[in-house]
């Protein structure tokens, strides 16, 4: 059974070369560091494509519950479809 997607929500891919590390469908918001500063994106953001600082990023799907992960470098692609950043490591961080 496939459960609908919140209306404000968007898709987040994380992958690494390793493994796929998230894959979660529910995402209200995320907040990363690329090459041009730092940018929180929201469903319908302006599809863009750029470098993935190395940092920590945080995304939420509640508002107030939120996962974080530490990045290397990597890119960073927005579209209608959501978030997908492919990076060169990435795990669970607090």
């Amino acid at each position: 059974m496939r459960i609908a997607r919140k209306m404000d929500s968007f898709k987040l891919t994380i992958i690494t070369p390793q493994e796929t590390l998230v894959d979660q469908e529910d995402i209200q918001s995320i907040n990363l560091k690329t090459i041009a500063g730092e940018m929180t994106a929201l469903k319908n953001h302006a599809p863009i494509l750029t470098s993935l600082s190395p940092g920590k990023l945080h995304f939420t799907n509640d508002g107030s519950n939120f996962k974080f992960v530490s990045v290397d470098s990597g890119i960073v692609q927005i579209n209608k479809l959501g978030v997908t950043i492919i990076a060169n490591f990435a795990e669970f961080s607090k």
